[in-house]
């Protein structure tokens, strides 16, 4: 058994588990948590963890450009048996239509205030809600939204992903899950370059200006430091299928725990090496 103990609490006393803090009703109490990974791999990955899954079914991923995060919640949210929605920050950006291609082209794109919080905020609000939504884009080529009147029904999971995530107090708040990808800063460069070249119609010389005057200086300020915000953090980028396995059974547990619906199993966790093919 991966859990001596997981089950949904039904009273302030947390269903007897008194010596776990319990904040509301509905949370998930998971009491002396033991994982291993067996055959060649054979390492302890948890060892008597306990911890309390508040309630709610948002889950937020923060990195460095470049880290994975886009990958990493492509690949939980395909791993799921449930339906699963991803939010990607970038969608929300403010657009600025009355500027030329070239000031928009100097904007600090990287700086927390370029996003819509309260926008983001309605939506998300909107699908807790059971609401659908329309659906925002965003087009990097041209810097300008590029939101469609198509419309997103609510999910059972809602995965948000990018760089200031964490920024905004009101939506950390409402998320149940706060990851952050902690990958080295020079593989994070590697990615973002051939990214922008391959799918977003930049140049060389137009990445290196933007990385030296807004993105790095924009990560030592705020990005690295939301680590300290986070639940936990994810090694080696988004295709890490030991934090995919993880993280997928923390949710699956949370929704099993809420349908009352038994127990789920995991599949078997791989080991892979960084990809700079990652988003």
């Amino acid at each position: 058994e991966r859990s001596e103990e997981v089950h949904l609490c039904e009273d302030e006393d947390g269903g007897g588990l008194s010596d776990v803090p319990v904040d509301a009703p509905h949370d998930i109490v998971v009491k002396n948590l033991s994982f291993s990974y067996t055959g060649s791999i054979g390492r302890p990955v948890l060892k008597k963890l306990n911890l309390v899954i508040p309630a709610g079914k948002m889950t937020a991923i923060v990195g460095e450009s470049g880290s994975g995060k886009s990958t990493l919640a492509k690949r939980i949210r395909d791993s799921l048996s449930c339906t699963c929605m991803v939010i990607g920050q970038d969608c929300y950006y403010r657009s600025f239509p009355h500027l030329s291609f070239e000031e928009r082209q100097h904007l600090n794109y990287d700086e927390p205030s370029i996003f819509n919080y309260d926008e983001m905020l309605e939506d998300i609000k909107a699908l807790a809600e059971g609401r659908s939504i329309t659906t925002k884009a965003y087009d990097y080529a041209n810097h300008l939204r590029a939101d469609k009147p198509d419309l997103l029904e609510p999910p059972e999971v809602l995965i948000l992903e990018g760089i200031h995530m964490f920024y905004d107090k009101r939506l950390c708040d409402l998320m149940s899950l706060k990851v952050y990808l902690l990958v080295d800063i020079d593989i994070c460069l590697l990615r973002r370059i051939r990214r922008d070249i391959k799918s977003r119609g930049r140049t060389i010389d137009n990445i290196a200006e933007q990385y030296v005057e807004t993105v790095k200086p924009m990560y030592e300020k705020y990005i690295a430091k939301y680590i300290d915000d986070a639940d936990f953090a994810v090694m080696r980028g988004g295709k890490n299928r030991m934090a995919i396995d993880a993280i997928s059974a923390y949710l699956t547990t949370k929704l099993l725990a809420e349908r009352f619906d038994g127990d789920a199993a995991l599949p078997k966790p791989e080991r892979n090496a960084i990809d700079l093919d990652e988003e």
